[in-house]
């Protein structure tokens, strides 16, 4: 039973930490990233501020309002890039809430069904081409995630701004 905890607890610091890093990468400032439960029965989460007060994408489909969109997008589906790599398994349960949330930032500005399962895949794309090369730094925050508990946006970017 440890041994499953255990396992369950590094995954989600990975997890975490793929979202962690793709933000950072992404210039989308949080306040914090943590393993600790979190609401609504969340094995970890990140914490972001709030939307600018000029960000509302179902009123604005601008080019900043897609743009800004389009990170955090990339920033959700990154956290099951990084947890399926620690995994080494292509499919991963338990992603609904950041899938929820992509899903709904891209039906916005989207106009068909079709079209948002296109720019979803394509996001996902970006996600992975942005972790994959770049795991060490992934794993360098789940390691730290994974004893300290909870780091800020400071903290993440030491991490990935130290030679590694």
């Amino acid at each position: 039973m440890a041994k499953s905890k255990s396992r369950e607890l590094r995954s989600t610091a990975f997890h975490e930490a793929g979202h962690a890093f793709a933000a950072w990468m992404l210039g989308i400032k949080f306040i914090s990233v943590t393993i600790k439960p979190g609401p609504h029965g969340s094995l970890g989460h990140i914490t972001f501020g709030r939307y600018p007060k000029w960000f509302n994408p179902s009123i604005d489909s601008s080019d900043r309002a897609q743009a800004l969109a389009h990170r955090r997008i990339v920033a959700l589906m990154a956290a099951q890039i990084a947890e399926s790599k620690y995994l080494r398994k292509t499919v991963i349960e338990g992603m609904g809430s950041d899938n929820t949330l992509a899903i709904d930032l891209a039906d916005s500005f989207v106009s068909s069904h079709e079209a948002l399962q296109a720019y979803l895949h394509y996001c996902f794309i970006v996600a992975r081409d942005l972790i994959i090369p770049r795991f060490k730094a992934v794993k360098l925050i789940a390691d730290a995630l994974l004893e300290r508990k909870t780091l800020t946006y400071r903290e993440v970017a030491k991490i990935v701004l130290k030679p590694w």
